[in-house]
């Protein structure tokens, strides 16, 4: 496993990353984990890629306004935003159900502030000389106060290491 590598697929300097790919559950951990240590909100790069630093609300995310929109589960934004181990799209205010339906999700938290609908897309674990790898990639749609006039759809990726 080289993070280099994966990070030279998934990320062109030219185009930037494909942010989609992330987004959608397309990349594995590896390469959205090789991305987000490069990019881990360098302004350098955000500006290379024409990305814009947009007001988080009263959220806990990193939020960014790309240079050009992208088209995620049908629908086009050009909001999109990181949390700790994963990356998001902003979607029309009333997606979820859809959403939910769509990707068969299940829920996760059903709070007065926010509700998590996700399923796990992908699990492993690798045995690596003496160490033990294991990679989670879960796929998410999500609803809060703190993003009231949105739809959060995005994933989330994970590898530890014992």
């Amino acid at each position: 496993m080289t993070f280099a590598k994966a990070s030279h697929d998934a990320v062109n300097a030219t185009d930037g990353p494909d942010i989609v790919k992330f987004i959608q559950c397309k990349a594995t951990a590896q390469e959205y984990n090789a991305f987000a240590f490069e990019f881990a909100d360098n302004e350098k790069k955000a500006k290379q890629w024409g990305w814009k630093k947009a007001k988080a609300g009263k959220g806990m995310l990193s939020v960014y306004t790309l240079a050009k929109p992208i088209n995620v589960y049908g629908e086009r934004t050009a909001r999109i935003a990181f949390s700790g181990s994963g990356i998001v799209a902003f979607l029309a205010a009333g997606r979820a159900p859809a959403l939910v339906q769509e990707l068969g999700l299940a829920p996760i938290h059903q709070g007065s502030q926010a509700k998590v609908y996700g399923k796990t897309i992908s699990f492993s674990k690798e045995k690596v000389g003496d160490q033990l790898i294991t990679s989670l990639t879960q796929v998410s749609v999500s609803t809060s106060a703190a993003y009231q006039n949105a739809t959060l759809v995005g994933c989330s990726y994970s590898v530890n290491f014992e």
